[in-house]
């Protein structure tokens, strides 16, 4: 098989964080992974990602903020 691919995952319940980085593991991604939108942010300023995976609700900054700053901001999506 090829290279694998880089996922982020955002969301505050560990247990959420950690079946979805088992499952994408199995679906070939390598999975960094962020308690919050704005940890994800963070991780998003230096580091490029074929899969972005986000809840909704978490504190600090929610995933519709979250995404609204991925949309802002062209360069954090692309490789």
């Amino acid at each position: 098989m090829g290279e694998r691919m880089r996922a982020l995952v955002a969301d505050d319940v560990e247990a959420n964080r950690s079946m979805l980085k088992t499952f994408l593991y199995f679906a070939h991604f390598d999975s960094e992974l962020a308690a919050d939108g704005l940890e994800a942010k963070h991780i998003l300023e230096t580091k490029t990602f074929d899969l972005l995976v986000t809840d909704i609700e978490m504190p600090n900054m929610n995933g519709f903020e979250f995404l609204t700053w991925v949309k802002k901001n062209p360069r954090s999506t692309s490789p």
